[in-house]
């Protein structure tokens, strides 16, 4: 993702968004801290030319207004709110206009909504999910859209995360209460950069939101595996997962473990703190050499090598 080639509002933000919690799911040199800092301050900055006089975002550079009537211009824009309310909340410098101007359009945007189908509602329920991530709910819009009867699943988990979110956790519980987690299949999925993962990420994001662990366990697994996968998956569901699955292990599921892995029989015995652990193997002789990893922790143990030439 830190290396991808964009240029567009989505992929300026996919590039940045999962960088955010590098930090926290790994140990870092300081040069590694440095450049993922920079690189998040140089996407406030490159999104902040994207920004118009109303608050919302053009999807190219050099746009002169935002279109209520693009969905995907829509989803970018409250994409990069949600990239920008998350970056302030760990600390990163993030223009207080500029995200309240951000959320004056969605508020503006949300109460004037009255779409059907399934992007459409899926880009409402994005949008009243990062009004409330942001601390400013907007309950009529929640309840209009709580009126209908038929809601995407990963819409329902978000308007019911919006009301956790909100204080409301009975509205919440009522909303997904036996609510399925499985997403389905939908045509309009490229009217807002959707697929069967993303809308995976978006669920599993909400069910940390709702705390219900237990159920995002098995959700988390199949991300896992998608990631981990030889498949292509876009800037879009590639972020999204990321970021979901940094904020599912945020929830304290992962903790201290221990590891052994040796280079022709030389061993280094491992106790990590951090979800993740990476080094580099230096040294390697040229011949190559036999790797072994031993699991001496009670937990799973997933192991990467990456080679490059």
């Amino acid at each position: 993702m830190i290396s991808y080639p964009y240029g567009c509002l989505e992929q300026i933000t996919s590039s940045v968004f999962p960088q955010l919690y590098l930090p926290s799911l790994m140990k870092l040199e300081d040069a590694r801290k440095n450049e993922i800092q920079r690189n998040v301050d140089a996407g406030v900055h490159r999104l902040s030319g994207f920004q118009l006089p109303n608050g919302g975002f053009t999807y190219w550079p050099g746009g002169f207004y935002s279109r209520n009537d693009s969905l995907r211009e829509n989803w970018a824009t409250t994409y990069a709110g949600h990239f920008l309310i998350e970056a302030k909340a760990l600390g990163y410098a993030v223009p207080d206009a500029m995200l309240a101007n951000w959320t004056r359009y969605q508020r503006t945007t949300a109460q004037s909504w009255n779409g059907t189908g399934y992007a459409q509602t899926m880009d409402q329920a994005y949008r009243l999910y990062t009004l409330a991530l942001a601390l400013e709910p907007e309950i009529g819009a929640m309840n209009r859209m709580r009126e209908q009867k038929e809601l995407p699943t990963a819409a329902r988990w978000m308007l019911a995360a919006s009301y956790q979110l909100a204080g409301l956790t009975q509205a919440a519980d009522d909303l997904s209460r036996n609510l399925s987690t499985e997403v389905a299949t939908s045509e309009d999925w490229a009217d807002i950069f959707g697929s069967r993962m993303r809308d995976q990420a978006v669920v599993l994001r909400a069910l940390v939101t709702l705390g219900r662990t237990s159920q995002a366990e098995a959700l988390a697994d199949e991300i896992s595996r998608g990631l981990v996968s030889e498949r292509w998956y876009s800037t879009q569901s590639t972020a999204y997962a990321l970021m979901a699955m940094a904020h599912y292990v945020g929830l304290g599921q992962i903790t201290s473990y221990t590891f052994e892995y040796s280079i022709d029989g030389k061993a280094t015995k491992l106790d990590v703190g951090a979800p993740m652990y990476r080094t580099a193997l230096a040294g390697f002789p040229d011949r190559g050499a036999q790797v072994r990893v031993d699991n001496t922790a009670g937990r799973r143990l997933f192991v990467t090598i990456t080679a490059r030439g």
